[in-house]
């Protein structure tokens, strides 16, 4: 696979397919932090050229997100350019 088009991290692998989609692996991790999330988001505006893209999650596994990440994972969503997501 391109490597430029599918990033791996500790807690996520990312990959973005040929219409566009932005696929989000979530790995099985003790906690994810502030700095995952800040890490996430700027995976995904490299992969997407910072234009609104759909992101899909496979979040199965087992994980949690500190306070603080979930706070920062807020303000990113706010600023986030994604085309549609699930509540």
């Amino acid at each position: 696979m391109n490597s430029s088009r599918y990033i791996k991290t500790l807690v996520v692998d990312v990959l973005i397919d040929n219409d566009g989609i932005i696929i989000i692996y979530m790995k099985d991790v003790v906690e994810i932090d502030e700095f995952d999330v800040l890490d996430l988001n700027l995976i995904i505006r490299r992969l997407s050229d910072n234009k609104p893209a759909l992101k899909l999650i496979d979040s199965r596994c087992n994980w949690s997100i500190s306070p603080k990440a979930k706070r920062q994972a807020i303000q990113e969503t706010s600023l986030n350019k994604t085309i549609a997501r699930l509540l």
